[in-house]
């Protein structure tokens, strides 16, 4: 017994020990202060590089969590294209959020995934306050915890032209750096010009994601996102446990909707999906060709309407309008039925090609928004 409980605490040592190196060889590497150019870097979409050179130290600096551990950089990795590579993101004290962490980018619709945010000024507070997050029950003393902060005094005083310290100030300046994200320099993006041209495969895919495969229905513009604040179903299961913007509205139409979020860098940010149950873009393709649910909030688009496309509007009133007072309204619509595409081998792997069209690799090195917490 006593040789047992010997080994037992020998182990445990050793474990103990192995923990606090891996933790030491972490953060040998992670500087006290932030490691800033001598002028700041020119940030395209900004008119105030000081201002956005701000928001980038307050995104990646932990000192903004509660307990020093989180930042907002810990579940938006440059790496991942400043998406989270866990299906759910990790807050303070090991707590699990309930969605996967989208990429930061630049697009029209709202916010998160039930849309809460109308811009980045408002979502840069959310994180902040949020109980899983970053814990700042009360949002005065992070304010006075990073007025405090030696390196902080000089970043405001450049942003600002003083040294106080607001909460707006802090959602100001992040929103700065946010509103740069642009990485839009992608395959399809250069083709336009004629300097790269698509193989036939993302020709084929690019046919089909405005085609057949209906894709372009809700992922428009430029961005491939949403433009519309009030979401889309795309149907991933029969009932949801996590009814999105449906439990920010308390609307029953709106249940099992989510903002459409960007398709650029889409190849880089795995898991997909508001809860990160794909984890290929060969699944989530396939999703679409043939998993879709019929529940009754699902998108229009991505429902089977032929027996409906070819009637007159006066056809279809007749067929739909029960109560006879001249109005389909949504209660006299039939049940939302899924549309199958009955996409082939080809197809599939051709609509992924286009997808993977959509990267651009500079997200990974571009040092105007690499984490200045870490030497290199």
């Amino acid at each position: 017994m006593k040789n047992k409980l010997l080994l037992s605490l020998t182990f445990s040592f050793i474990l103990l020990y192995a923990g606090c190196k891996k933790m030491e060889t972490d953060n040998s590497n992670y500087s006290n202060e932030p490691i800033l150019p001598a002028s700041p870097y020119n940030y395209t979409n900004s008119s105030n590089d000081n201002l956005a050179t701000l928001g980038r130290v307050l995104f990646y600096d932990k000192k903004l969590s509660l307990n020093n551990s989180v930042s907002c950089g810990s579940c938006h990795k440059q790496i991942k294209a400043f998406a989270d590579d866990k299906q759910f993101s990790v807050g303070l004290k090991d707590s699990v959020t309930r969605r996967n962490s989208p990429p930061v980018a630049l697009h029209s619709a709202s916010l998160f995934w039930d849309g809460r945010a109308a811009n980045f000024h408002d979502l840069a507070l959310m994180p902040l306050v949020n109980h899983v997050e970053m814990m700042n029950y009360d949002i005065s003393r992070l304010v006075d915890k990073i007025q405090n902060t030696s390196y902080y005094p000089d970043l405001f005083v450049k942003a600002f032209g003083n040294s106080n310290v607001s909460i707006d100030h802090v959602q100001t300046a992040i929103a700065e750096f946010l509103g740069n994200f642009n990485f839009f320099n992608n395959k399809y993006v250069q083709s336009w010009g004629g300097n790269i041209t698509l193989t036939q495969m993302e020709l084929l895919g690019k046919s089909l994601f405005y085609g057949k495969a209906k894709c372009g229905n809700c992922h428009s513009g430029n961005t491939f996102s949403g433009w519309e604040n009030g979401g889309e179903c795309i149907g991933l299961d029969d009932e949801y446990t996590d009814n999105g913007i449906g439990e920010r509205t308390h609307n029953t139409a709106d249940n099992a909707k989510f903002r459409v979020p960007t398709l650029l860098n889409i190849e880089y940010t795995a898991p997909y999906m508001h809860d990160g149950r794909f984890n290929t873009l060969e699944e989530v393709v396939e999703h679409y060709n043939s998993g879709i649910h019929n529940h009754p909030n699902l998108s229009w688009a991505l429902q089977n309407t032929s027996s409906l496309d070819n009637l007159t509007e006066q056809q279809a009133l007749l067929l739909l309008d029960l109560n006879h007072d001249g109005i389909i309204s949504t209660d006299e619509m039939p049940a939302p039925v899924a549309v199958k595409l009955n996409l082939n081998n080809t197809e599939k792997k051709a609509l992924v090609a286009f997808l993977k069209a959509l990267s651009d690799p500079s997200v990974f090195t571009d040092v105007r928004f690499n984490d200045p917490f870490v030497k290199r």
